[in-house]
């Protein structure tokens, strides 16, 4: 029975491991993060970042959305993604808790270096 109380104990501590508990970042460690993202921009309700991204037409902006995919795939966060023609809104969040984490703003970095020109331009 110990045998069995320590794999199980194993598994939970291996799950802690590969799933740590993430705090929320403080507002003004947000604020000093979004100083370092070119173009994106804070929601209006501080738990979510955004950065529209265009392209010259709509298959170079399919072509992001598998890139992003792909980064997604590997980093385990998913962005929402709106794509409208040549155009798509980014939007990186951590509902579960509450608030963003710091893998979203390395996330969002990796995000703009696969291309796309900020609105305006």
């Amino acid at each position: 029975m110990s045998q069995h109380n320590s794999r199980t104990g194993s598994r939970a501590a291996l799950a802690a491991a590969l799933n740590p508990v993430v705090e929320p970042l403080k507002a003004e460690r947000v604020q000093l993060l979004m100083k370092r993202l070119t173009y994106w921009r804070l929601s209006t309700d501080r738990r979510s970042i955004l950065r529209e991204f265009r392209f010259p037409d709509s298959g170079s902006a399919r072509a992001f959305i598998t890139m992003v995919s792909a980064i997604a795939a590997e980093t385990g966060h998913s962005p929402t993604l709106l794509i409208e023609d040549n155009r798509v809104l980014c939007r990186l969040t951590t509902p579960s808790i509450g608030g963003l984490s710091l893998m979203y703003f390395a996330t969002a970095r990796r995000i703009s270096l696969q291309g796309g020109s900020p609105p305006g331009a």
